[in-house]
């Protein structure tokens, strides 16, 4: 109860934070928005959850309606159909759903010290709130909260997901778990990649607590995750029924394939019907030339063969050519570890201006370090507990979803992996945390081996 209440109060505060630093700002809103709002009028019904309209049914000009914008997950046209469409109402609720999960994260990350109250763990909790807050605060993650799209959502919800997981790995108890299991479910429907991020996470969990002998919170942990996966492949069928991975998926291939011969010929070789009519697209995005594409019946080849085949060859592509993925990720780096999201979020208030320039300017490369020199002090203490891998599980989970993100739309990188510097970040105070509440436990004595 005393944590919950800590959650509330911090919520309360982290909102009204929020709502005097956002004051006179007007929602922003993009293409995707309009999409949002116009799947948010429609009628609830089967449709609603799991749209099976034709995803490219084009007007003479582009319009919300068309499905270039139409389909998508509907947990965030569910939540706009709540607040009646309204933008104000939108943003209001956002806002209040992100700082109070935001605030039920920090108090389940800052108190993954565990054992018995002490000095040094109370300090541990108390700089583990202080890290935790600024990043909360840190406009490239909370001005999403003003912007009318998925974000803000799935943001609140990776707090609560990550949170759970890491405090029940490090001996919280069952709810800790239940809260993790319900915010990754609800994550499932709200974002297509969603699946990235939360299957790898509980899984590496699962395989941390294995790692360090402790078999009854893994198997917790493999349960949970079992439970998840047949939500994660209702939520790939809504994908295919709704075609959602067409747009994404022909980027791809316009963008980083279609400029390399080799990659090219690859999906040549597989039945890609490339042809001239497609040439003024190379190195071009899908929806570019007044959506052309989508418009000229003779496309119609190349649309259907990436709608039937396109995942699976450009899984089976990625995982065959090394070199390619990793150029690409090297040339995209910026964008998947970056923190320069002005264009979305508008540039930060004056009153967290100097907060937002400090976690930023420590980005990825930061949390890296610390990462690292965590593993060092790591390196000679035995035993292990699985809270002291916590750290990892977060930061590689964050890094599957980040790569994967980014190699599976050309389009938008730097919104679409936006989680992986927040995520590094999240890991790295984490690592902090613990090695000041485990700085006293005893290293592994030298063997005798050692000795002589």
């Amino acid at each position: 109860m005393r944590r919950l209440l800590s959650a509330l109060g911090l919520g309360c505060l982290l909102a009204l934070a929020l709502a005097l630093a956002s004051s006179g700002h007007e929602p922003r809103r993009f293409a995707d928005s309009e999409g949002y709002l116009f799947a948010a009028r429609q009628p609830l019904g089967a449709d609603f959850f799991a749209s099976a309209r034709p995803p490219f049914e084009l007007g003479p000009e582009p319009a919300p309606e068309d499905g270039l914008y139409r389909n998508r997950p509907f947990l965030i046209p569910l939540l706009f159909k709540l607040c009646d469409g309204d933008p104000a109402r939108i943003v209001a609720a956002q806002r209040l759903l992100y700082s109070l999960a935001a605030g039920g994260g920090i108090v389940l990350l800052s108190a993954l010290g565990g054992g018995a109250p002490t000095v040094r763990r109370r300090l541990a909790h108390a700089l583990g709130g202080a890290l935790l807050l600024p990043l909360a605060l840190a406009w490239y993650v909370a001005g999403w909260t003003g912007v009318l799209l998925s974000e803000a959502t799935v943001l609140a919800l990776i707090w609560l997901a990550a949170g759970g997981v890491a405090a029940f790995l490090a001996g919280g108890r069952r709810l800790a778990l239940g809260v993790a299991l319900a915010a990754a479910a609800l994550l499932l429907a709200a974002r297509d990649s969603a699946g990235l991020l939360v299957l790898p996470l509980f899984a590496l969990a699962a395989a941390a607590a294995l790692f360090t002998a402790d078999c009854r919170r893994a198997r917790a942990l493999a349960l949970a995750l079992s439970a998840l996966l047949p939500l994660f492949l209702l939520a790939q069928g809504t994908v295919a029924r709704g075609q959602r991975a067409l747009l994404p998926i022909a980027n791809v291939l316009l963008v980083r394939v279609a400029p390399d011969p080799e990659a090219l010929a690859w999906w040549v070789e597989r039945g890609l019907p490339w042809s001239d009519r497609l040439e003024p697209f190379r190195g071009r995005f899908a929806f570019e030339r007044d959506l052309e594409l989508f418009r000229d019946p003779a496309h119609a080849p190349f649309l259907e063969f990436v709608e039937r085949r396109g995942r699976g060859l450009l899984l089976r592509f990625l995982l065959g050519h090394p070199g390619f993925v990793a150029r690409e990720t090297w040339r995209g780096a910026a964008d998947l570890f970056g923190t320069e999201l002005a264009t979305y979020v508008g540039p930060s208030p004056r009153t967290l201006a100097p907060l937002d320039r400090v976690v930023r300017a420590l980005g990825a490369p930061g949390a890296a370090l610390v990462l690292v020199l965590f593993a060092v002090a790591l390196a000679r203490r035995r035993p292990l507990a699985p809270a002291d891998l916590a750290p990892f599980v977060l930061a590689l989970a964050f890094l599957c979803h980040g790569l994967a993100a980014y190699h599976a739309d050309a389009a938008e990188p730097e919104r679409h992996c936006f989680p992986t510097a927040f995520g590094l970040q999240l890991a790295a105070a984490v690592a902090v945390t613990l090695a000041v509440a485990r700085g006293g436990r005893r290293r592994t004595p030298p063997s005798p081996a050692d000795a002589a």
